[in-house]
């Protein structure tokens, strides 16, 4: 049961990164398209858009990887840390709050 935990956790991930991927070519694309006088407040609403689809991928991958977490011993869960922060391309810290962006 490990392994299937272990890969859906993985498949999030790898959904996750060609998901980024796939919005910054569009977002390249888009601000070479964009004239000088972008309005503010479509700046605003990509943004939230933006923000939207982040906080949905972090709740597939926290869902997709939890049973495997609640698995794991002290010592492997500082390792899964590490190993969530390197797969997830971001620098992540665990406060008391949970993991935060720094």
């Amino acid at each position: 049961m490990l392994f299937g935990e272990t890969h859906s956790a993985f498949l999030t991930l790898r959904e996750q990164a060609n998901a980024r991927a796939e919005r910054m070519a569009e977002w390249h694309q888009k601000a070479g398209e964009l004239s000088e006088h972008r309005r503010v407040i479509d700046e605003l609403e990509q943004r939230a858009e933006r923000l939207a689809m982040h906080s949905t991928e972090m709740e597939k991958l926290a869902d997709a990887a939890k049973p495997l977490y609640d698995s794991l011993d002290d010592a492997q869960t500082g390792r899964f840390r590490i190993l969530l922060r390197m797969a997830a391309g971001r620098h992540w810290h665990h406060g008391s709050e949970g993991f935060h962006h720094g």
